[in-house]
């Protein structure tokens, strides 16, 4: 996570949230953290109070935009506050104030279904099974926001479509709502549109691949760098190497090994950074004949696909989570990864298509490789190889 994503006010006012009475998971999918960072948060700031300034500010915030979202003042309102009580507008929360007249306040249906403004036959149907099909569809809804807090609604419902739940989009929105999972993020300005040129979408995998370098500091504030490789045929993402230091010798080796694994890419494209222009990435492009785009410098709409990818990497893994060594950060990737290329419902592809079509293509590869291994390598005994693998 970055060092500025939260300052320490903002964490002592997320921790004395959660000290209110609010869930952990409910806390987490607010602010858009991992559960384990609140933890390790709540072990390191618990108890730190917001100082009377900083907090009267916050307060006079929170104020002015409770005013602005629910107290608005309506044309023709006596109160000029506005009032904070929600206008009951559905049919459903209309029934509901029905029957809370009739037992609290003791007045009978006919004149609660009056001031109401209910309709009386709608207040005496009687619900039928939908709603408890809503009860299985909303509880397996709740479970993927508590399991993937940074998915939104458009992703959580591809994810219960493909879970065998008929239901459109709409429903899936009203149960949405009613759970109260809204993401609030803050987007940036975005400039005057102009013309752009779309990128080519390869028809097959191993046609193009996108690689990109990012940045994240651990919870002692030392900078580590992730390097990300992915197909631009199905966005799948095929490695995503962390370390303190990456050159271009490693940036060689992680191809390598990729090509083992994938086979051999027509073409990557990348930035114009230092480590993709080094003398071994080059050496190794020209050996394996690979044509290398590069895009032009500004421009990293021309590389659209890992950027992207970067975008969904940093909101659901690096600023979601506080590692506090390279070890976590990796398993944490890892695990991510297994859910982003098994699990998540993408738009343009049909998981069991891309997984049987890559199934296929990992055992032709790997069978060429062990051919053209055993036909040149020369004959070494178990001894010799197990030392030769411990060794690298």
């Amino acid at each position: 996570m970055r060092k500025s994503k939260f300052s320490e006010v903002q964490i002592a006012a997320i921790l004395k949230e959660a000290e209110a009475g609010v869930s952990v998971s409910e806390v987490a999918r607010k602010h858009g953290i991992s559960a384990a960072t609140f933890y390790q948060w709540r072990s390191k700031y618990g108890g730190m109070e917001v100082s009377e300034s900083t907090a009267h500010a916050r307060a006079g915030t929170r104020e002015r935009a409770a005013e602005a979202d629910v107290c608005r003042s309506e044309l023709g309102q006596f109160d000029p506050e506005g009032s904070a009580d929600k206008k009951v507008l559905t049919p459903g929360q209309r029934r509901s104030a029905v029957c809370w007249a009739i037992e609290d306040k003791q007045v009978s249906q006919r004149r609660a279904c009056r001031i109401l403004g209910q309709a009386r036959t709608t207040q005496r149907r009687e619900l039928q099974g939908r709603f408890v099909v809503d009860a299985r569809i909303t509880q397996r809804l709740l479970d993927l926001a508590k399991a993937h807090p940074a998915w939104g609604c458009p992703q959580l419902h591809r994810q219960l479509r493909q879970d065998g739940y008929v239901i459109n989009h709409k429903r899936t929105r009203r149960l949405y709502r009613e759970q109260e999972l809204t993401l609030r993020r803050r987007r940036r300005r975005r400039p005057v549109e102009r013309e752009r040129q779309a990128l080519v979408q390869p028809i097959e995998p191993n046609v193009c691949w996108s690689m990109d370098f990012m940045h994240d500091t651990l919870a002692n504030g030392r900078p580590f760098r992730t390097f990300n490789v992915i197909d631009d045929f199905a966005r799948d993402a095929l490695a995503i190497e962390i370390d303190f230091s990456i050159s271009g010798g490693r940036v060689v080796r992680v191809l390598e090994q990729l090509c083992e694994w994938h086979g051999k890419p027509a073409a990557i494209r990348s930035d114009n950074g230092p480590e993709f222009q080094s003398h071994a990435v080059q050496a190794w492009d020209k050996a394996n004949s690979v044509t290398w785009h590069f895009i032009e410098p500004g421009c990293p709409a021309q590389n659209a696909y890992i950027e992207r990818f970067n975008g969904t990497y940093r909101v659901e893994v690096l600023d979601a989570n506080c590692f506090t060594t390279l070890a976590d950060a990796r398993i944490e990737t890892q695990h991510w990864m297994s859910v982003y290329n098994e699990q998540r419902v993408a738009v343009r592809r049909t998981c069991t298509r891309i997984a049987r079509l890559r199934q296929v293509q990992n055992q032709v590869c790997l069978s060429e490789s062990m051919t053209a291994k055993a036909s040149t390598r020369p004959l070494v005994s178990s001894t010799t190889l197990r030392c030769s693998c411990g060794s690298s």
